[in-house]
């Protein structure tokens, strides 16, 4: 390099010339005279903040979306209703979500009950399809085969049609008939459902209506709803069932199967034979 004064030729990185004792002025292409680049500060941190900043909202969103979720579609009466609507339009994948007995209990009971008939799943499965009159392989070919046929028989019933649905009566059950339906369910149940999990239950009672084109039907089918931990599902058993099967009576909170107790040491929890 040179001096701009004296235009001697000096070192590079020289700051005074030696010769006129000008300052020099190192020229704009030389790496040498650059500052050193801060090595405590990251590169990549001024991009840090919109990532974090991005992933902090979308983890919001999908909080308020779990929330808003629960509060309109995990309610008993939204439970009740999804799971009639689903069964009558023959949509038996849906109806097994909002099902106590979801599509892996199911397929599991499908397998415990071909063990009992000393048939391994695939002669089960073989027989069924004898039944349905198409190949059935597997759980989720046994849903398409009686999902299949339920549209069918609407089809045949209604022609071409819809169906409404809407909850008319909803009845949340008191601790005794709670217990009840637990123990009837425990009976039934007990090897596919963690009893200890149900928490709360209610009866719900939904309005459907069938307009088809050949014709239309209107009736009203009641569901028992269970708490299942944080979810509402839809109970294999009702109370009246429950009742019926178990045919156990309350006394004194606990349930028993001794029929021989006087009535005036029963608390009003119904009508009961004296």
């Amino acid at each position: 390099m040179f001096c701009d004064n004296c235009k001697t030729q000096i070192p590079d990185g020289t700051a005074v010339c030696p010769n006129c004792g000008a300052p020099v002025t190192a020229p704009a292409d030389d790496v040498s005279a650059k500052p050193a680049p801060d090595t405590d500060v990251p590169a990549q941190s001024s991009k840090a903040k919109p990532v974090l900043i991005i992933a902090a909202c979308f983890l919001a969103l999908l909080l308020m979306f779990s929330v808003a979720f629960s509060v309109l579609f995990n309610t008993p009466k939204a439970v009740a209703k999804r799971y009639v609507k689903a069964s009558l339009e023959g949509k038996l994948n849906t109806a097994l979500n909002c099902s106590l007995l979801n599509k892996k209990i199911t397929e599991t009971m499908l397998k415990d009950s071909a063990q009992k008939q000393n048939e391994t799943p695939e002669e089960y499965y073989e027989k069924l399809s004898s039944e349905y009159g198409v190949e059935i392989k597997n759980i989720n070919g046994w849903i398409k085969a009686e999902s299949e046929a339920l549209q069918k028989e609407l089809k045949e019933a209604y022609g071409k049609y819809s169906i409404s649905v809407k909850v008319t009566d909803f009845k949340k059950l008191d601790k005794e008939n709670l217990l009840i339906l637990k123990n009837s369910l425990e009976d039934n149940y007990k090897d596919y459902v963690k009893i200890d999990k149900i928490s709360q239950a209610a009866e719900v009672a939904v309005e459907y209506k069938i307009k088809g084109s050949d014709s239309s039907e209107t009736d009203t089918m009641t569901v028992t709803v269970v708490k299942y931990g944080m979810s509402w599902r839809v109970s294999p058993l009702g109370l009246d069932d429950a009742s019926q099967a178990s045919n156990r009576i309350i006394y004194d909170g606990v349930i028993s199967d001794d029929q021989n107790v006087y009535y005036d040491d029963y608390e009003d929890y119904g009508d009961y034979d004296r």
